[in-house]
C-alpha cells in the first residue's frame, strides 16, 4: 500500500556523521521531536532498567550537536521507502565525501 513518506537526514555537525530516516508521519519534524522525546526518557533511566532501549539514533542527541534536514517526500510502499533511504544515503556520500554515513 502506498503511503506518503518524508525522508530526512540527521547530522552530527561536529563529527559529520549522518543517517537518513524515513517516516510516514504527516510532518517529519514531529518524528524528530518524538525521537528526541524518546531519548530524553531514556537518558533518565539506568542501564539496568528493563526499558533501557539504546537506539542507534540516540548518538546524535548525546552529542548535542545534531541537525535534521528534509531531503525528499513522496508516495512509497514500505519496501520502496527502505530502498529510497539507501539511495539517498549513497547520494549524500557521493555529494559530500567528508560525511560519514552510519
Amino acid at each position: 500500500m502506498l503511503k506518503k513518506y518524508s525522508f530526512f537526514v540527521m547530522v552530527n555537525v561536529q563529527t559529520s556523521e549522518f543517517q537518513v530516516f524515513a517516516t510516514a508521519m504527516k510532518d517529519w519534524r514531529l518524528r524528530v521531536s518524538a525521537m528526541k522525546s524518546s531519548f530524553k526518557r531514556w537518558a533518565n533511566q539506568t542501564e539496568e532498567s528493563e526499558e533501557f532501549p539504546y537506539r542507534d539514533y540516540y548518538r546524535f542527541f548525546i552529542s548535542e550537536r545534531e541537525y535534521a534536514y528534509i531531503l525528499d517526500k513522496g508516495m512509497y510502499t514500505e519496501d520502496t521507502a527502505c530502498e529510497h533511504v539507501k539511495t539517498l544515503t549513497q547520494r549524500m556520500r557521493d555529494k559530500c565525501p567528508s560525511l560519514d554515513a552510519s
